[in-house]
């Protein structure tokens, strides 16, 4: 499975940059241990457009889970606190477009 979201990844990645369209990447987990298994696929990787703080570990850090979901999904603070943490980042690498 992780070859398989390489290739998306970096095919997305290759039509977003012949576009010219500015893009960031990010995950729900650290998947960047998973996908060193793959050298070669990995540096192919733009690793500059992808967001290193992971919004599960966040969440987990900060104890920030709705208490109503069996399943452990993040609470409304995990995801306020996760978009403004992406929403600096596109403005400080200016990939907001007017």
């Amino acid at each position: 499975m992780v070859p398989a979201t390489l290739y998306k990844l970096i095919s997305l990645q290759s039509v977003l940059k012949l576009q010219n369209i500015p893009y960031l990447f990010s995950f729900h987990f650290n998947t960047h241990s998973s996908f060193t298994r793959y050298p070669k696929l990995c540096d192919m990787i733009d690793w500059t457009n992808v967001h290193d703080q992971y919004f599960h570990s966040i969440a987990k850090d900060n104890g920030w889970w709705d208490p109503d979901d069996g399943d452990g999904h993040p609470s409304s603070e995990a995801h306020e606190f996760y978009a403004n943490l992406i929403l600096e980042h596109l403005n400080t690498k200016n990939l907001i477009v007017p």
